[in-house]
């Protein structure tokens, strides 16, 4: 299926390939996708939030296996965000991740990976629906103050990354999440959690007690 054209949203939409549909929100991303999950829509809808200060997705999702197995979606996520602004970003600007779910460039937090499942009744039953939801910050907030002054957390603007948008931004999370669905679907989780714990910072795991 091609990308939806919404002929009341004046606003560019990614051009995806098959089988995304898009469609811009206003509000809660993640809550209008998992909706739209309830409600059956086809799988493959993304979903761009409006707020342009912030890259905000929600990818609705038909698993096809148990609900435990399902949880790598969050590491595919991950691992395609990463991929994502490698390709549209400026050189020697690696993305982290921070256990369990968190985004870090240059050692701050920029963004993190949400995930939502249907409830099941047992760990091997497949979830009706599976949401998605990257977040990346854009542009760090008027309350952030003088650059530096916070210097735990960071936005894409801030990074050199000025010329990307929230639609080139999407594009290519779109694509690279494609490839390691496929990749997850050869090869199984095995290899996927391996190049998700490379990119994974020790200072972030939390020590066993």
């Amino acid at each position: 299926m091609n990308a939806m054209r919404m002929a009341d949203n004046p606003r560019t939409l990614p051009d995806l390939p098959p089988p995304f549909r898009v469609r811009w929100v206003a509000g809660d991303v993640m809550a209008a996708a998992r909706q739209a999950a309830e409600r059956g829509e086809e799988p493959g809808l993304l979903l761009i939030g409006e707020d342009e200060a912030t890259c905000d997705l929600a990818l609705a999702l038909a698993p096809d296996r148990p609900e435990a197995a399902c949880r790598v979606v969050l590491h595919l996520a991950m691992l395609a965000v990463a991929d994502a602004l490698a390709a549209v970003g400026p050189p020697l600007k690696e993305v982290v991740f921070a256990s369990p779910d968190g985004l870090r460039l240059d050692g701050a937090k920029v963004g993190r990976v949400r995930l939502a499942m249907a409830e099941v009744a047992a760990p091997d039953e497949v979830p009706e629906w599976c949401v998605v939801g990257p977040e990346v910050r854009m542009m760090l907030p008027p309350a952030a103050g003088e650059p530096g002054a916070m210097p735990e957390v960071t936005a894409l603007h801030e990074e050199g990354f000025g010329d990307v948008g929230v639609v080139e931004l999407a594009q290519s999370f779109a694509r690279h999440f494609l490839y390691w669905m496929h990749r997850w679907t050869e090869e199984g989780s095995g290899p996927v959690l391996a190049h998700w714990r490379a990119r994974l910072d020790p200072l972030t795991i939390e020590p066993v007690l």
